[in-house]
């Protein structure tokens, strides 16, 4: 009898401890992730801003473990986000610029997720990471533009700052963040009493820095003057923007011929300078500067208010304490601290890759972690929290151990971050040889003749096998301790580079270039960045880009040029 009573015992126990100790797993943990595009982690207040950009998320931040080390190991959008969805570094996923599709072969989060018994919901802000892209794989319901017939990005609203980037149809490129939200509201009413994994995008942040006028003249009282300035016919946007063309160019001509005549005029005879309003690429009115960055902050506080909608409706459908929030940034931007400029694709400094990362995790203390950790890391975190089973060769490191249970995770020695600041290669477009027979002409034909069949014999014997880096980036930075090493290709033929060092314990802003003082640094990052080179890579998806057409290509540059990447 002693012994059956001791033996209830012994199970009632075992069901205390079990329930007790439940796993995220056997809780059904619901998941949302967020990703704010363009965003730099400086500009939001739970990681010490001094303005009140993101009182919302600030809230979320008192029960969540913030990352403080977050990089994207890409500054593009397409890339980054395929890092993010799975887990695999760009060398390995190998889409090495905006708008390249992402194959079916890659399995992404959501596929997994949906797998596992989730319902899926995908809403986006911009065609980068768009279906047509591939990111729509593995969600029930996926969205990247205003349904047909919409007159707004705004519900309930006549006027968008970003109506100017697309028409309101099926075909619109980028939407303000209020319709996205929105629209991903009224899927998750419809799915709350489900277990649900929804991903938000938002765009936002993105240049031209436009928010609402409210969310504008929050942090400038002259935002109206701002607009006005950057709105101007003559105003290049482009320059401000990431323009691969201008990448090593000196600032060419702006405006109208009649606008570059007066600019000669008034700075000849009255020493006037009308850049005021026209700025060429790379020389941005000091004065003007301050206006940048408070819009971007205005961008930043109206992603912010947006959120909230979705913060308030899992608590009050008593879900917020039942699921998983990861809210991060894909790259972040510069803000002129660095080659006057704005932006981030153009360079790997702290400003473009250095990303927010926050995850609020049922069970899970507040916690701040200083370790390292990129957005190849975040699919594998995931899982393993969830802990669900897989078997996929991923490039990331569990950080759950780090989490959890404050165990010691094993790194990588170093990160390598990549970035494509170079044209779009035209493969179907070959180049301009003139129609005169000259001897010149003939043998410009017969080279270029040769060239192709070499290309095409190479292509075919050795393609399938090796996937060069220096062919598809040109900018390279490895990441060591508290050194960072950045290698920068001078010319797309020569072999020629420049490097860069910086202390980025002793020197956060990457003022001073330690390169010719730090001989031994540079020795022992160069060594292993020419080791990592090395390393033989076989073509994840061969002779993917050539099988677009030329129509496909038109309207890809097209796109990208009034996103403000190519010009």
């Amino acid at each position: 009898m002693r012994k059956l009573i001791v033996l209830i015992l012994i199970f009632i126990c075992s069901l205390w401890v079990t329930s007790y100790h439940r796993t995220p797993a056997e809780t059904g943990l619901n998941v949302i992730l967020i990703t704010l595009d363009t965003t730099r982690p400086d500009h939001l207040g739970f990681y010490g801003y001094e303005r009140s950009t993101t009182p919302n998320i600030d809230r979320i931040a008192d029960e969540v473990v913030v990352f403080t080390d977050a990089v994207s190991v890409i500054p593009l959008t397409t890339p980054s986000h395929a890092s993010i969805m799975t887990g695999l570094h760009p060398e390995s996923h190998q889409i090495n610029r905006n708008s390249h599709p992402v194959d079916k072969s890659f399995v992404m989060m959501a596929e997994v997720l949906r797998k596992a018994g989730y319902s899926t919901g995908g809403f986006v802000s911009v065609k980068l990471v768009g279906s047509k892209i591939g990111f729509a794989q593995g969600f029930d319901f996926f969205s990247d533009s205003n349904p047909p017939g919409t007159k707004s990005d705004k519900p309930g609203d006549g006027s968008s700052n970003r109506s100017s980037r697309g028409d309101h149809t099926s075909s619109i490129l980028v939407r303000r963040g209020d319709h996205t939200v929105w629209e991903s509201l009224e899927w998750l009413k419809a799915n709350i009493d489900k277990k649900f994994f929804l991903w938000v995008h938002l765009y936002d942040p993105h240049l031209p820095y436009e928010p609402p006028e409210e969310y504008g003249l929050k942090y400038n009282p002259r935002y109206n003057d701002y607009l006005k300035t950057i709105r101007n016919p003559g105003y290049r946007e482009h320059d401000f923007a990431d323009n691969p063309e201008l990448e090593g160019k000196e600032p060419g001509p702006t405006g109208t011929k009649p606008m570059r005549r007066a600019e000669k005029f008034f700075k000849k005879f009255f020493g006037v300078d009308l850049n005021f309003l026209i700025q060429p690429a790379g020389n941005v009115n000091p004065d003007k500067v301050q206006d940048f960055i408070s819009a971007y902050d205005g961008e930043i506080s109206f992603d912010d208010a947006i959120l909230d909608g979705i913060f308030q409706l899992v608590k009050e459908e008593k879900k917020f304490d039942n699921t998983i929030i990861i809210i991060m940034g894909d790259h972040g931007e510069i803000l002129y601290e660095k080659k006057d400029y704005f932006g981030h694709h153009k360079y790997l400094y702290q400003g473009s890759i250095k990303i927010p990362l926050i995850m609020k995790i049922p069970g899970i203390h507040p916690v701040t972690i200083d370790r390292t950790i990129t957005n190849v890391d975040i699919l594998l975190t995931l899982l393993d929290a969830l802990e669900i089973k897989h078997k996929l060769k991923m490039d990331g490191v569990s950080y759950w151990p780090l989490i959890s249970k404050n165990k010691n995770i094993t790194a990588p020695e170093y990160r390598i971050i990549f970035t494509n600041t170079g044209k779009i290669p035209d493969i179907e477009k070959p180049p301009n040889v003139t129609n005169k027979r000259s001897p010149r002409t003939v043998l410009k034909w017969v080279k270029l003749a040769v060239e192709n069949r070499l290309s095409k014999i190479v292509d075919k014997r050795f393609k399938k096998r090796r996937w060069k880096i220096d062919d598809h980036f040109q900018k390279i930075a490895i990441i060591k301790g508290e050194w960072k090493l950045v290698r920068t290709a001078k010319t797309s033929e020569k072999k020629e580079y420049k490097y860069e060092l910086y202390n980025l314990k002793s020197d956060k802003q990457e003022q001073e270039d330690l390169y010719m003082e730090e001989t031994i640094v540079v020795r022992e990052l160069e060594a292993d960045l020419k080791k990592y080179l090395k390393r033989k890579r076989k073509v994840a998806v061969p002779e993917a880009e050539s099988k677009q057409s030329e129509a496909q290509r038109a309207q890809e540059l097209k796109e990208l040029k009034s996103l403000g990447y190519v010009q």
